[in-house]
């Protein structure tokens, strides 16, 4: 749903290109042999960079709840390794 809602946002800041790259998806769909989804990514692409769309800004501090990611310890793989024998 959170990828669903992002994409509405961004077809409501970008309605012509949204027209656009609908049309094209849901014509290559008819096309079976064609990856209609990437053509479709790469045309939304170059037609933002084209037409200059402003796209969403993405707040660095909104992202806090991930933690960074620890790889684990020595001591760790030792006891992964000897509950798995």
């Amino acid at each position: 749903m959170a990828l669903a809602g992002i994409a509405l946002e961004l077809m409501v800041t970008a309605p012509l290109l949204a027209i656009i790259v609908l049309t094209l998806v849901l014509s290559l769909l008819f096309t079976p042999r064609l990856p209609a989804v990437l053509i479709g990514l790469a045309a939304s692409i170059v037609l933002g960079w084209l037409l200059q769309v402003p796209g969403l800004v993405v707040d660095a501090f909104a992202v806090r709840g991930f933690m960074p990611l620890t790889l684990p310890s020595l001591a760790d793989f030792k006891l992964a390794a000897a509950q798995l024998v």
